[in-house]
């Protein structure tokens, strides 16, 4: 079984994780990332073909996860009975607060995002991104999700084009 946060095993063994997901993963660094995405572009250009890239930031999505599409994901890739239960006792029900010094704000709920910090908390949020991959993977998109990066590309189509 492949070492990696709790969890990875499971997704590993199912076959969930798509290769082009990036960070988190055994043998698949964002250095990996970086050197598949320098290896389409050069391709494409030896081609003679252009290639549109587009490149998606979501470090703040790690805030907006939605706990109920959430869970319906992870009941959708397998997981459920007790093992459901326990994901959502860890994604529900939570508060957070500020303190500084010796002072403390008011708890506040916590209704959406993936708990920071926390390795769990970084599988969570792929499997959140899944459908985007799904997506990609069927309209013939190549695409590469880091930790918290998304980057398309798509090669030009157009044969009137010159390089």
């Amino acid at each position: 079984m492949p070492s990696g946060p709790p969890g990875y095993g499971y997704l590993v063994k199912h076959h969930i994780l798509y290769e082009s997901q990036y960070g988190f993963r055994e043998s698949h660094s964002t250095t990996n990332a970086i050197s598949e995405l320098n290896s389409h572009i050069l391709d494409n250009f030896d081609k003679r073909k252009m290639t549109l890239s587009l490149f998606l930031d979501l470090s703040k999505a790690f805030d907006t996860t939605d706990h109920s599409i959430l869970l319906i994901k992870l009941g959708h890739y397998g997981i459920r009975g007790v093992s459901h239960e326990w994901f959502k006792s860890y994604l529900q029900n939570r508060q957070q607060y500020v303190k500084y010094k010796t002072c403390n704000s008011i708890p506040l709920n916590v209704d959406c995002g993936v708990p920071q910090g926390s390795v769990l908390g970084s599988i969570l949020f792929i499997l959140t991104q899944m459908t985007c991959q799904i997506v990609c993977q069927r309209q013939r998109v190549f695409s590469l999700l880091t930790a918290q990066r998304y980057m398309f590309l798509d090669t030009v189509r157009n044969p009137g084009l010159t390089l």
